[in-house]
């Protein structure tokens, strides 16, 4: 009884691993690290309730200093303002699915060679 227990928990683990496995690997997401430059690309919104965007066209670094080139809209209603450090959290599957403002000193020293 207590090896078929084992058994059960064993293959659950490996379950639940393969389910995660699984997840990062087609849903994934990595962090890079960019400096705004530029006021972005303005744009309205279509739909109901259209509203001011911007999109922008970035270099973007991780934190190994690898560079990737990125595309993502702002939906604060105003540019970023410009030289603010952003960390963006990229999906393999969707591109940039979020990002937030960072102080310089909280960046990876690799990727803030590259921004600087």
């Amino acid at each position: 009884m207590i090896e078929m227990k084992k058994i059960i928990v064993l293959l659950s683990l490996i379950m639940l691993g393969s389910l995660i496995g699984g997840y990062r690997y087609f849903y994934g997401w990595e962090d890079y690290y960019t400096k705004i430059t530029t006021n972005g690309r303005s744009f309205t919104s279509g739909g109901k309730d259209p509203f001011k965007e911007y999109a922008y066209e970035l270099p973007a670094y991780d934190a190994e200093g690898n560079k990737k080139e990125v595309e993502f809209n702002s939906t604060i209603g105003r540019p970023i303002k410009r030289n603010a450090y952003l960390k963006l959290t990229i999906s393999k599957r969707y591109g940039v699915t979020s990002w937030e403002e960072l102080k310089e000193e909280k960046l990876p020293p690799k990727a803030l060679s590259h921004l600087k």
